[in-house]
């Protein structure tokens, strides 16, 4: 087919053959009623249809509509419904289309093209957003004027104008006259300046307090749940939205006396930012105190009745939940809450499941309340026994290491039994204990008598640390204190301490039992903190406070107070925890040595979705009557498997399934050669030995009957043990 080319030209022209004639029609230009491009009503091309043919018969010739010179050429791609043709939301709004005229008989073919035009303020119809001002939007024709109908001063692109500020859009472009208006709306998450003042209570005078951001939230957000609150140490990181303080409920001030925090509301689009002054200053909350005894007399703790000891006690007021925790004679108490109304609870505490009575108290604390007391009713029998070992100081080669161990029947029915401690006799020698124990070999054993529920017994253990260099700096002591036989609950039968000898140490320190790595399997169990305090100044301290907070990979609601030196009330928000030892008076170091010393020791899980490579740190600040607080260290705990945990020791391994029954899988992917694996039972007497080679191994265990069991691998002088359960 051949095509001649007449002429081209920007807006209009023709191509043809001469059996075949294409008028240029005019080109369309629309005013846009609606104002914004992505909106125009659509185009009939089909007008221009008689002005392309001109004279040529309708009936021999066809005329069809494209978007591009090429589709027309090669006659693809036609505009499927030219009737109904809406030009694309472009800048410049106009597009070129291409008519080809076809004669129905020969094929010959001509082509000419015009511009449609929509004319339009906008290209997309804008989004009209206040933040700190309105920003004035681009125009594609026009402008924003004071007044309407183009009157007035100019409003140019880009220009920050007020609240409220009324903007008239005028344009006049090929024939259109285009107008409409605006108002610049307010911007709903403004500060209009400072929040009041946060008043928090200092305890001890030093300038440091706790401080409820989180109760603030709905009253800076208006209850609105789609506007972000945060609170933010510096300005700079407000207004970047990074480095949110993420204990809102707790949070403690670094600056002594007075800190000025930054406030960030986001709504999505804009953010606003402003200052919150927090005044650690006088305790004006109240106080609700109480007590929680268990029935064993069968009749709602009229007589016959214990303390029940370690139970969280919560008072929830509909914005935090504070936690108080019972003392070994069941008494709780909260100190500095604020007032309002809330709901009285006693929590189960990882012990028997029981019901309370009354349920519980709704009350509106004013100043001091006294005498909210619970009485526990067990709802079924169960028997169990918990055992925790704690270091009472360090160990330094050539001296002296004392230990505790804790026994408590945390089941609803009385109980007695056996404890054994095994240690490495090859780097300890045992000199006493009180009351007495028996030693065979490496194995210390304690009887102790029927307890009753919530009842503990504690026992003091003394050894002597071996002198360099059978024992150096840096050396893991290992101790395991079990309960013989089983009991309903066994994830607290067993207590194992992993301390690190040191050749210097701080008296007021915090260490975790379980050691620096712990593997994916000890992670799903709890871990054991002790805190020492130690009095060095020149004086008895009368009150002791001790703040903890607690790491987020740790599962807060699993706190739970284990043991203590002296008497103490402890309250949990959030993941604060603060021990108080009031009217302790603790000796100072150069009177009494011995007496000038203390310990705090708890319990608690990870987190559920803690994974490998997770680290948890701990650290505390103990408070000294009105001194300056004294910081201990911090101690890191890391999830490792006993493939990645080559800095602990070459045997490290990991036993599955545990509990286990009829076999047990050992995988110790860092064993080089062939071990020895010995298990023994409680009474640290060996029941089963074999031997392995390679990363992992299947031990027929089916001899063994169901108890506690501790797996040794042994090799090149080496060795690292867990524990076993068999069902």
């Amino acid at each position: 087919m051949k095509k001649i080319l007449l002429f081209l030209s920007l807006f209009y022209g023709s191509t043809a053959f001469s059996q075949t004639v294409a008028n240029t029609p005019p080109n369309i230009v629309q005013c846009n009623p609606n104002i914004f491009m992505d909106s125009a009503p659509p185009v009939d091309l089909t007008q221009q249809t008689p002005l392309i043919l001109g004279g040529l018969n309708p009936s021999m010739f066809t005329v069809s509509y494209y978007e591009s010179e090429a589709d027309a050429e090669a006659s693809v791609n036609a505009i499927p419904q030219p009737e109904q043709y809406t030009v694309p939301a472009i800048v410049p709004g106009y597009v070129t289309i291409y008519a080809r005229v076809e004669n129905n008989n020969d094929e010959s073919y001509a082509i000419v093209h015009f511009t449609v035009t929509d004319v339009s303020l906008y290209g997309t119809e804008p989004t009209l957003i206040v933040c700190e001002g309105y920003d004035v939007p681009d125009l594609n024709i026009g402008e924003f004027y004071s007044e309407p109908g183009g009157q007035g001063m100019v409003y140019a692109s880009g220009t920050i104008v007020p609240q409220f500020t009324h903007l008239y859009a005028y344009a006049e472009y090929e024939g259109c006259i285009l107008e409409f208006d605006l108002i610049a709306q307010p911007d709903f998450i403004h500060f209009e300046g400072p929040l009041e003042p946060l008043t928090g209570c200092d305890e001890n005078m030093d300038g440091i307090a706790l401080f409820n951001l989180a109760s603030l939230i709905e009253g800076i957000n208006g209850n609105n749940q789609w506007i972000m609150v945060t609170f933010h140490q510096t300005h700079a990181d407000a207004e970047d939205g990074v480095n949110a303080i993420a204990n809102t409920s707790a949070y403690q001030n670094i600056l002594p006396y007075t800190e000025t925090i930054y406030v960030r509301k986001y709504d999505g689009t804009c953010h606003s930012v402003t200052s919150l002054e927090l005044i650690a200053g006088d305790c004006e909350g109240a106080s609700v105190t109480g007590m929680v005894t268990y029935d064993l007399g069968s009749n709602e703790c009229d007589t016959g009745s214990v303390g029940a000891q370690g139970l969280p006690v919560s008072f929830n007021n509909g914005i935090t939940n504070y936690v108080a925790f019972t003392d070994s004679n069941g008494n709780y108490g909260f100190v500095n809450i604020p007032e309002g109304e809330g709901s009285l609870t006693v929590g189960q505490g990882g012990t028997f499941p029981f019901t309370t009575t009354p349920g519980s108290y709704t009350l509106s604390p004013e100043g001091e309340e006294q005498g909210y007391n619970f009485c526990l009713s067990a709802e079924d029998n169960s028997t169990n026994i918990s055992v925790t070992m704690v270091p009472m100081g360090n160990a330094i080669p050539g001296f002296d290491a004392y230990y505790q161990l804790i026994v408590q029947n945390t089941g609803s029915t009385p109980a007695g039994g056996t404890i054994t401690i095994t240690f490495n006799n090859a780097s300890l020698t045992f000199n006493s204990s009180s009351p007495a124990m028996s030693l065979s070999g490496n194995v210390l054993t304690y009887n102790f008598a029927q307890l009753m529920p919530f009842q503990s017994v504690t026992a003091a253990i003394n050894f002597t640390v071996f002198t360099p260099p059978t024992v150096n700096g840096g050396d893991i002591l290992e101790f395991t204190a079990a309960l013989s036989g089983t009991d309903d609950i066994t994830d607290d039968n067993i207590s194992i301490v992993n301390q690190t000898v040191v050749n210097s140490y701080d008296p007021n320190d915090i260490t975790v039992h379980e050691g620096a790595v712990i593997t994916p399997q000890q992670a799903e169990g709890y871990l054991h903190y002790t805190i020492r305090f130690q009095n060095e100044g020149n004086g008895n301290a009368i009150n002791i406070r001790v703040d903890d907070m607690l790491d987020d990979n740790l599962d807060w609601d699993t706190f739970q107070p284990v043991a203590s030196s002296h008497n103490m009330q402890t309250m949990r928000t959030g993941n604060m925890v603060q021990f108080y030892f009031n009217n302790i008076n603790l000796p100072y170091t150069d009177a009494d040595e011995a007496g000038s010393q203390g310990y705090i020791s708890y319990r608690i899980k990870p987190v559920s979705s803690i994974a490998e490579g997770d680290i948890i740190m701990a650290s505390a600040g103990i408070y000294f009557d009105f001194n300056p607080v004294v910081l201990t260290n911090t101690t890191t705990t890391t999830v490792q498997t006993a493939a990645s945990a080559k800095d602990f020791n070459n045997t490290a391994f990991v036993v599955y399934p545990n509990p286990a029954s009829g076999s047990v899988s050992i995988l110790a992917e860092n064993l080089t050669g062939e071990a020895d694996v010995v298990f023994t039972d409680v009474l640290a007497k060996t029941v089963l030995i074999a031997k392995v080679a390679g990363n992992t191994n299947s031990i027929d265990i089916s001899s063994l009957h169901s108890g506690i069991y501790f797996i040794s691998i042994i090799t090149e002088g080496k060795s690292s043990t867990q524990k076993l359960i068999i069902k």
